[in-house]
Formats: C-alpha cells, sequence, structure tokens
C-alpha cells in the first residue's frame, strides 16, 4: 500500500507515463480517479459519476497534473482535502482500455495510492529526522524531493527509466521519473 502525508497547501505533481516518438503502440494511458476506500481496496469505480482526477492520455507528450491540497477550491468541481482526512486515488485503466472501470492496472500494477493529508494543529517531533513545517516553510524549497512510484520498476520487464533534474523559474529542483508502467508523483513542500 503507497501512502503520502502531504501538509495543507502542499502540492504533489502527478506525472503521467511518457514514450519516444518513436514508440509504437499499444501505449499506456491512464484515467486517474478519486474513489471511496471501498473502491480503492476492490479496484472499482462503481460511481455513476466518478470523479476524474487526471487524463493521461497522449503518452508521446510530457503530461502532468498538479494537485494543491487545500480545503478550498475555487474551481467548480475542483479537489478539496480536508486536513486529517483520508483520500483514495487509483487507474483501472488497462493497455485495451482508457475507460476501464474494474481492476486493470489498479489491480495488475497496484496503481493507487492514498493521500493522508496531515493535520495543520499537529507537528511533527523535532527530534526526528524530519523537519517541523516552519522548519520547511523557511525556504520554500525541498532538496530531495520524494519520488513515489506505483510499481516496483526492478520486477518488470522492459521497462524503459530515466530520470533528470529539473529547476523551475522558482529555483526549485525536482526530478521527473519517465517510465512506462508507472504513474509517478513527485511532492513540492510549500
Amino acid at each position: 500500500m503507497e501512502e503520502i502525508t502531504p501538509w495543507e497547501y502542499d502540492q504533489v505533481n502527478l506525472i503521467c507515463p511518457t514514450y519516444p516518438p518513436s514508440s509504437l503502440p499499444p501505449l499506456e494511458s491512464h484515467i486517474i480517479y478519486s474513489v471511496s476506500r471501498e473502491e480503492y481496496e476492490t479496484c472499482r469505480v462503481t460511481s455513476p459519476s466518478p470523479k476524474i482526477v487526471a487524463v493521461c492520455d497522449r503518452p508521446q507528450e510530457f503530461l502532468y497534473f498538479t494537485i494543491t491540497f487545500r480545503s478550498f477550491t475555487p474551481t467548480p468541481g475542483g479537489l478539496e482535502f480536508q486536513p486529517g482526512k483520508d483520500y483514495y486515488f487509483v487507474s483501472t485503466s488497462s493497455r485495451e482500455d482508457i475507460q476501464r472501470r474494474i481492476h486493470g492496472y489498479c489491480s495488475s500494477f497496484n496503481m493507487r495510492i492514498i493521500i493522508h493529508v496531515a493535520e495543520n494543529s499537529k507537528k511533527l517531533n523535532s527530534s526526528s529526522p524530519e523537519v517541523d513545517r516552519e522548519t520547511r516553510q523557511s525556504d520554500g524549497v525541498s532538496d530531495n524531493p520524494i519520488i513515489l512510484q506505483t510499481v516496483d520498476q526492478r520486477k518488470l520487464p522492459n521497462v524503459v527509466r530515466k530520470e533528470q533534474r529539473v529547476s523551475s523559474g522558482s529555483g526549485m529542483q525536482s526530478i521527473q521519473t519517465f517510465s512506462t508502467l508507472c504513474l509517478c508523483l513527485s511532492i513540492r513542500f510549500l
């Protein structure tokens, strides 16, 4: 079970799988849904109108989606996250059917993640190797962004993997991982 714990107002980039232009179909595509705990556990999207988090349907283009963990969003229908709550994301797509809502990559490659939004009132233990929120906010940059992968690439044959450091205009450095059969997340702590 993959789980991350961002603070309110942290951001996560969902980075879609990217293939070289010369790659031949079928190429991996995903619809990422926000689902209930039961849907997460069974890899079944049963809601008649599920909440779509991201659509990774252009596998030969670099594509990512930024999620900001905030309790209110001005965007109608946008994602809202309450501190102390758990949120569940899955991709039940398959190579044959991006619209698939049962099993798919969720079952075959564990393409699912739990996001537990940290409570603002709780501080990390200062004796732990992690720093508290005020320290993280002081420089606005995470020197070691966290990369999570929903599948262990060492267990997969013929996986293309490339990592590169990227600097944004704000001076933030992140590692972007491009890989088949892997939905990668990079976290930016504000």
